[in-house]
Formats: structure tokens, C-alpha cells, sequence
């Protein structure tokens, strides 16, 4: 929800953005007024509370075997690479200079390491909840989606919102789990 809030407001403020065609980094890019504010809002907050989600993941599936540990580790790795896109802006001006190629980098890496952990997630848990596994490969085909075909076939920012509204979709899952086991053992201590 806060990085829909970002997006939203951030791109209402700037002349001439327009949310279906324009990707999401450019919000934050080097030179755009209050870039450092959508940074924060949009990249970094939410890639804290992805890797929080995938910590409280790993703890809560400590048994659960080597699949679903990995999994987790790689959601971990893919809320951190979110965040470093927050962190590495682009420059419109040279997208291959200075920090700015890392962002694309910071983003490869969201991408890969989301649909590989998501993914496997999935395929560890399939016998256990075949919901999350059903949601998981979907999520994980939405990054795929998003990320590596459709950007060939529609506009680059509604291809990337694709993808990243089937991250956040996906992530909305084991957060709500989450908090209501430390709800319910919250309630029995």
C-alpha cells in the first residue's frame, strides 16, 4: 500500500508523468523534484517491510525443510535488492553512469531473486498449503511477466507495475499469516 501511495502521489505531482507508460524509477531519478522523498517512501520502506515479511518467513519455516529456507533467504535477498533501488537512483540525463547502472542491476536482481523465492516457496509448501502454492507459482509468473515479456509487447511502466503489483500481492499473503500467529501467541502469553 505504501509503495501504491508513492507512485500515485508522486506521479500526480509531476507534469507530464504518465503512470501507464512512465517505469517507477523514474520518480526517483536524480534531478526530479522531492526524488529523495519517493525514494524513501517508494524503494526503501517497502524493502524493509519485504525483508521483515521474509524473516518472519524463515523463522516460521525453520522445519520446513531446505526448500522452503531458500525460498525465503531469496525473498530476503529480493526485499534488500527493492530497497537498494531506493538507495542507487537513476539519472535520466546517462542511465549507464555512476550509480544510476546499479539501479538497473538493484532491479535484475528484485527480479530474479523474487520469482526464483517465490517460487520455490511455493513448490516446498505445495503439499502443506496448496493455496500458497497455487498463489506463489501466479505471483512468481506475474514477476516473470513483468519483468522479462511483456515490457516487449506493452508499455514499459504498466509491464513493470505487472510485475511488482504481483510481488506486493504475493507478500500480502505471509504478512497477514504472520501477524495473526503473533496475534494469536501474542493473546496466549
Amino acid at each position: 500500500m505504501l509503495f501504491l501511495l508513492a507512485v500515485a502521489g508522486f506521479g500526480a505531482a509531476m507534469p507530464g508523468y504518465e503512470q501507464a507508460v512512465y517505469p517507477v524509477a523514474i520518480l526517483g531519478a536524480y534531478g526530479v523534484p522531492k526524488a529523495w522523498a519517493f525514494n524513501l517512501i517508494g524503494f526503501v520502506l517497502p524493502g524493509l517491510l519485504a525483508m521483515g515479511v521474509a524473516i518472519g518467513m524463515r523463522n516460521a519455516l525453520s522445519a520446513a525443510g531446505w526448500g522452503a529456507r531458500i525460498g525465503s533467504q531469496l525473498v530476503l535477498l529480493a526485499g534488500l535488492a527493492f530497497l537498494a533501488m531506493g538507495l542507487l537512483p537513476l539519472r535520466l540525463d546517462d542511465l549507464h553512469a555512476g550509480v544510476g547502472r546499479f539501479h538497473g542491476v538493484a532491479w535484475m536482481l528484485w527480479c530474479v531473486a523474487g520469482i526464483a523465492g517465490i517460487g520455490l516457496l511455493g513448490m516446498a509448501l505445495r503439499g502443506r498449503r496448496r493455496y500458497f502454492a497455487t498463489a506463489s507459482g501466479l505471483a512468481a509468473a506475474g514477476m516473470l511477466l513483468g519483468a522479462f515479456v511483456l515490457p516487449d509487447l506493452i508499455a514499459d511502466g504498466t509491464a513493470q507495475r505487472i510485475g511488482i503489483a504481483a510481488w506486493f500481492a504475493w507478500l500480502a499473503w505471509p504478512a497477514a499469516r504472520l501477524a495473526t500467529a503473533t496475534v494469536r501467541v501474542q493473546g496466549e502469553a
